[in-house]
């Protein structure tokens, strides 16, 4: 996909500031992108803050495997 606009040259800089395929950077990992990718990279950016379900801890999701192997509220049966 890429922009498609076309318009007169007196509203280009308007519309470079709202396109929805302009370049930007992930404020958290530095990731380059088009502005329509940034909310399902957010969902997947390794570098944001996240909450544990569990005990509510905030963690960068990148640590959410080590975090479950240690969370105190995850609850675990022991077999003997």
């Amino acid at each position: 996909n890429y922009c498609r606009w076309q318009g007169l040259r007196e509203n280009i800089e308007i519309h470079q500031q709202e396109c929805m395929f302009r370049i930007v950077f992930c404020k958290y990992c530095k990731l380059k992108m088009t502005f329509n990718q940034v909310n399902e990279h957010n969902n997947m950016c390794k570098e944001i803050q996240v909450n544990c379900n569990m005990c509510n801890k905030q963690f960068l999701r990148k640590f959410i495997p080590e975090h479950s192997n240690e969370c105190s509220k995850t609850f675990i049966k022991e077999s003997l």
